[in-house]
């Protein structure tokens, strides 16, 4: 499905038994943030106070600019021109927004391409930096740079994923700044272009999760505690040239799994619990070289969604879970930006739900979507745990079960309120066309409903 967003997708038109979509995502006009004057770059995005206003600003990396900046949030979601945080910064690709130093502000984390180097920017506390305090130089050509504390001791760590020396490394945090030496986890992480830390074995410290290009491998390392690792644990080697890797609960089991993109797959593995994996479980592959993803529940429903930038289709795309990590097909949030390449999530506008920000490579352009969910629309709810649809997806020959008393109507609609059939048995079987629908179920006696997600492959 493809969405004209020229203008504010809102569905105010629909009668009230469509009112209640709150559990969709819909996205509104794009808000420029940068648009670069002449070749710039936009590698990643960042959102974080910093400030200390109470919203969000957003961290920029200009590759070819030399610069990682930050603009400046007015509370309701515009922004101010470009706050320089370091110039003369060559090639910085990776950034990320943290309090290092434990001062009560959000400092700012930079990889550096040109010299293989990994910068600490401390914020004065008003969006001030002071001069860059180098972490490491060994680092040849950083594509990821995280925090998290893998040594368990309160404070965040900095881990590092870089590409030409095929490594994965971490720093301790020694306080008030401060770094202690390099500790590699590997060295054979083969052109390794993205690490995230997550405690997949559930035994209460971090481990580390990695993507590498060579081999199509991700994996994962076990932290033994103390920031100690053990060897390379492969989850894949059929990622298809991996480009990033995150971990979530995506089936809302309680335990991490872990999501990877590449040239030609977006795929998740599921955790059993113990750190082993599945085999690679297809969200989509159709889409072309993913160089970012975000998870954060954008629809409010209370699972995990996944936001993507797309580079080879030019797409920074949604995909809406279903609940059980099973995801409805891209919803396209834009479709005009050459090169996506960095997406982050944040409520940037103070209204309570999750908005998209978006950094393209080629034209340089940085910008924010505001999600307009239809959250104020009032409806008597039925229990959702107690409507199953079999099976889902489907190609429109599916059964509703429930665990209802009463007399129900079952009806589909289109994502755009046209109503399709109705059943009194909860059973159908007309086959309809590719993409997602609304069952809503209906009380006769009181007029209660549910919405449930169905989608049609």
């Amino acid at each position: 499905m493809i969405i004209d967003y020229t203008k504010p997708f809102l569905l105010v038109v629909l009668t009230i038994f469509l009112l209640p979509i709150s559990i969709f995502a819909q996205f509104g006009v794009n808000h420029l943030i940068y648009d670069c004057p002449e070749v710039c770059n936009a590698y990643d995005v960042a959102a974080a106070d910093l400030d200390g206003d109470g919203d969000k600003d957003i961290i920029a990396s200009l590759y070819l600019d030399e610069k990682v900046v930050w603009y400046q949030n007015d509370g309701k979601g515009n922004f101010s021109t470009e706050n320089i945080i370091a110039a003369e910064y060559p090639w910085v690709r990776s950034v990320f927004a943290t309090d290092i130093d434990e001062d009560g502000d959000i400092d700012v984390l930079a990889g550096n391409s040109w010299n293989s180097k990994v910068s600490l920017f401390e914020n004065e506390g008003n969006g001030s930096f002071k001069a860059e305090k180098v972490i490491t130089r060994k680092a040849d050509s950083p594509r990821t740079v995280v925090a998290a504390d893998l040594n368990n001791n309160g404070r965040k760590d900095v881990l590092i994923a870089s590409y030409l020396d095929s490594k994965v490394s971490w720093y301790a945090n020694m306080g008030n700044g401060n770094f202690g030496e390099e500790n590699k986890i590997t060295t054979g992480a083969f052109s390794a272009t993205s690490a995230v830390a997550a405690d997949l074995d559930n035994d209460g410290d971090l481990d580390v999760v990695s993507s590498q290009l060579q081999f199509n491998t991700i994996a994962w390392y076990e932290n033994m505690g103390g920031g100690n690792f053990t060897n390379q644990i492969r989850i894949s080697n059929k990622a298809s040239s991996p480009e990033v890797v995150d971990v979530a609960d995506i089936d809302g089991d309680g335990d991490m799994d872990v999501i990877s993109g590449g040239t030609s797959q977006l795929v998740w593995y599921e955790n059993d619990g113990a750190a082993t994996f599945s085999d690679p479980i297809t969200i989509d592959d159709k889409v072309l070289l993913i160089n970012d993803l975000k998870l954060a529940d954008i629809d409010t429903d209370g699972d995990i969604d996944l936001l993507v930038a797309a580079d080879r289709t030019d797409v920074f795309g949604l995909y809406e879970n279903l609940g059980d990590g099973t995801f409805a097909p891209q919803v396209i949030i834009d479709a005009e930006r050459d090169r996506p390449f960095s997406v982050e999530v944040a409520d940037l506008d103070a209204d309570g739900d999750m908005d998209v920000v978006t950094a393209s490579l080629k034209d340089g352009i940085i910008s924010w979507h505001p999600n307009a969910l239809l959250t104020d629309i009032k409806y008597t709810p039925l229990p959702k745990n107690k409507v199953n649809i079999y099976p889902n997806p489907t190609t429109g020959h599916f059964v509703v079960e429930t665990e209802l008393t009463g007399t129900y109507v079952y009806t589909i609609f289109s994502i755009d309120g046209k109503k399709i059939t109705t059943s009194m048995d909860g059973i159908f079987n007309t086959p309809l066309p590719s993409g997602m629908y609304l069952l809503e179920v209906r009380a006769v006696s009181n007029g209660a409903t549910v919405y449930k997600k169905v989608v049609v492959e």
